[in-house]
């Protein structure tokens, strides 16, 4: 479980340090700042809620029926077709989420970037630490930008 939590403060750091290289900051910009809504117990919800719920979304359902799906297509032809159908699903559950998360076409860029990160840290992590590994790296991830950076910046 240290892991998740690990990953998780990692990710977040590379998402502030990608955003502000890369992006000139727009992500943590666009963060609502303290007083503002959402408020504390809302960001508390969005941690909990959001995280859990994306993970068994994304994760536990959409990552592993590609995973299988890609699976049954390549076992005929491999006798390792695990490792590359986990792969699939992490990326197509990734690009998933990220699209998910875009909102406005002008921000595609830049949230795909991000979001494509976590995601496939998530699905890393699902995949070879388990589900519980991935929702508690989001829950870190979510906590750092929704309540930490505010704190900071």
């Amino acid at each position: 479980m240290r892991l998740g939590a690990a990953v998780g403060l990692a990710v977040a750091f590379l998402i502030v340090l990608l955003d502000v290289l890369l992006f000139a900051g727009e992500t943590v910009r666009r963060l609502p700042e303290f007083g503002t809504h959402p408020s504390i117990p809302s960001r508390l919800f969005i941690v909990v809620v959001g995280s859990v719920g994306e993970e068994l979304f994304f994760r536990a359902l959409v990552a592993t029926l590609a995973a299988w799906l890609v699976y049954l297509a390549l076992t005929p032809f491999t006798r390792n077709a695990r490792t590359p159908a986990r792969w699939a699903g992490i990326l197509l559950a990734a690009g998933l989420a990220g699209m998910w998360h875009v909102g406005a076409p002008e921000h595609a860029v830049r949230v795909l970037t991000i979001g494509g990160i976590s995601g496939v840290t998530y699905g890393w992590l699902y995949w070879w630490k388990g589900l519980e590994a991935a929702i508690l790296a989001h829950m870190v991830v979510t906590a750092s930008l929704y309540l930490a950076v505010p704190a900071i910046f």
